[in-house]
């Protein structure tokens, strides 16, 4: 029998914490910028764990990159929690802050203990601290900003010798330019995770933002980082607004099926404010899992 599940699932983006477990997989920064004529932001901070260990994320430092430092997040900050599946967990926690200066950029880093055990391509990753960053020019040249969100999760599943294809459904609400960079994983602001190596055949559209590996062979989990930088036109300059490093990992798992047969609609135009409906189906002698994400699902009337 043939079951197909459609699930629509909406992801901002956050992670970061610090503890004395091996909990961490992926994680990142998104910072949104309260209201025009000042210096207030919120700073998300996404963090995905490991359900099945005892240690619970968020208790980390943040260093918002202008003298403040929060020693202990999940004290300081509101948290939300969402299951993922059977043993991976987003955690996300939000802060506001001011900042003391304007027209200077500022580099906001989480800082926590330790990233989960046996990552293939990263030695010894249950000492290795978890880090991750986000640069942000506090006043743009054009006014408001706020950094990308990410829509799709960072955790994902590869099949051993079938190609990955993966994409971090990045959106902009203020229309700027992003394009990407694989960049070695962190462990401090200064220091890159030592004897740290890429999975061979992997690469990343700069973009689009896709990552294609072909073809993952050893079953495990690798880990590996991007960063998204935001740019505006300002008169004839293209100006660097932000930057965001997404840590993520890739789990390869052993499946001698074939990927399921999927029938999408064709591309369509349409005025705003029309109605489509369409199908998408999917079809396995397994079980079928279809997920979709947009920043068009953000809005209440969609």
């Amino acid at each position: 029998m043939v079951r197909v599940f459609l699930i629509f699932q909406i992801f901002f983006t956050f992670f970061f914490s610090i503890s004395k477990a091996t909990h961490l997989r992926a994680g990142e920064i998104v910072v949104k910028k309260k209201s025009p004529g000042n210096n207030r932001f919120t700073i998300i901070v996404i963090l995905y764990s490991d359900r099945k260990s005892d240690t619970k994320p968020g208790y980390g430092t943040l260093d918002l990159g202008d003298g403040a430092i929060i020693p202990d997040l999940a004290a300081a900050s509101t948290k939300q929690v969402v299951l993922l599946d059977n043993h991976i967990v987003k955690n996300v926690f939000s802060i506001d802050h001011t900042f003391a200066g304007a027209h200077s950029s500022y580099t906001i880093g989480y800082l926590e203990l330790n990233r989960n055990p046996n990552i293939i391509n990263m030695p010894n990753s249950a000492n290795t601290p978890f880090y991750i960053e986000t640069t942000v020019l506090v006043e743009t040249p054009c006014g408001i900003n706020n950094t990308p969100s990410l829509l799709i999760p960072p955790i994902d599943y590869a099949a051993a010798g079938k190609l990955f294809v993966h994409n971090p459904g990045a959106y902009d609400e203020e229309g700027d330019s992003i394009s990407y960079k694989l960049v070695v994983p962190r462990l401090s602001l200064a220091q890159e995770v030592a004897e740290y190596y890429f999975p061979e055949n992997l690469v990343l559209d700069s973009a689009s933002g896709k990552i294609y590996w072909e073809t993952p062979k050893i079953i495990g989990e690798y880990n590996i980082a991007f960063e998204i930088i935001e740019r505006r036109i300002v008169g004839d300059s293209s100006v660097i607004i932000s930057r965001m490093t997404r840590d993520m990992q890739i789990i390869v798992v052993d499946n001698l099926s074939n990927p399921p047969k999927i029938t999408v609609p064709p591309d369509t135009c349409l005025v705003a404010g029309d109605y489509i409906s369409a199908t998408v189906s999917a079809f396995d002698t397994d079980y079928v899992k279809l997920e979709a994400f947009s920043n068009t699902f953000l809005y209440e009337d969609s």
